[in-house]
């Protein structure tokens, strides 16, 4: 908001008038979010089942750990 403010030299009627729209799509993003968030988690867990299945049993080992490794931010990038 800030670099808006000060590149587009807004009023302060202005200044609410955004601010506001902001804050109006931030609450529908999150609700969307909210709302996808269990179809996109089956979506990318299912995207993993099917390429450790194209893997040899190594490889396979080899991706179940880096899922491991990985699985903190994945858990918060699909957390319900």
């Amino acid at each position: 908001m800030r670099n808006l403010e000060q590149a587009l030299s807004l009023s302060p009627e202005q200044k609410q008038a955004i601010e506001k729209i902001i804050e109006d799509t931030r609450n529908q993003l999150f609700a969307v979010r909210k709302e996808t968030r269990p179809r996109v988690r089956q979506i990318v867990l299912d995207a993993g089942t099917r390429v450790r299945a194209q893997l040899t049993p190594e490889q396979q080992a080899k991706f179940d750990e880096m899922v491991r490794r990985n699985r903190s931010v994945i858990n918060r990038a699909l957390k319900p």
